[in-house]
């Protein structure tokens, strides 16, 4: 990864591009790259210039992670354990843990679904 893959500005300019609204993306992707390019970080300037706006369902995830990115990390690795406690289950097996993970999931589901709403 080269260095203008990592420098500050360039996160910097991806974190405001894609807290733009989709209206405002390509005003905020252009403005953004020329400012890059003024600074001398040519690489930024064309990733950045280079980025696609999300679609809806995109931005709106987007959007989601960066509130309550703690709550996703939460449910996938709620999810993983469901799986996991899945693969175990046997015929007439008892099925209290997963039942119990399949709660857990289901809660951090209805909690990222109300923060999406709000």
């Amino acid at each position: 990864m080269a260095a203008s893959e990592r420098s500050p500005a360039r996160e910097r300019a991806l974190d405001e591009l894609y807290a733009a609204s989709p209206e405002e993306f390509v005003l905020v992707r252009s403005r953004l790259g020329a400012a890059l390019r003024r600074s001398g970080d040519l690489a930024a300037a064309d990733e950045i210039r280079g980025r696609r706006r999300p679609n809806l369902a995109a931005w709106a995830i987007n959007q989601l992670a960066r509130v309550a990115g703690a709550e996703i990390a939460e449910l996938v690795h709620t999810t993983n354990a469901l799986a996991a406690a899945q693969a175990t289950l046997t015929p007439g097996a008892a099925t209290d843990a997963w039942r119990e993970q399949a709660r857990q999931r289901q809660g951090h589901v209805d909690r990222l679904a109300d923060a999406g709403v709000t």
